[in-house]
């Protein structure tokens, strides 16, 4: 019979000495251009679920395959680059998701 174990970090040893992870260091590069949407829908799954957290930066120029956050007709969209709407307004790319669980 096994007996019952404390929970707790698995593998790590009492001499780790990393230091802690930031995630504003790890996924904001651009502070002062760094915007935060909350995803509305499932329309870009499974990449992009509803109620994700995009991290949006209006400073990086959207690549081929990038997710942006654009205006079209008044209403915010999100979108993989190249979008096909024309007059559309791009505000940022997309540079992470978060979700939560």
């Amino acid at each position: 019979m096994m007996k019952p174990r404390k929970p707790g970090l698995f593998g790590v040893s009492e001499d780790f000495s990393e230091d802690f992870l930031s995630l504003d260091n790890k996924l904001i590069k651009h502070p002062e251009s760094t915007y935060f949407f909350r995803a509305s829908n499932d329309s870009l799954r499974p990449e992009i679920l509803q109620n994700d957290i995009l991290i949006v930066d209006r400073s990086r120029k959207p690549k081929q395959g990038d997710f942006v956050i654009l205006y079209h007709d008044g209403e915010r969209l999100c979108k993989r680059w190249p979008c096909e709407l024309e007059d559309a307004e791009v505000f940022g790319t997309i540079t992470a998701t978060l979700r939560e669980r």
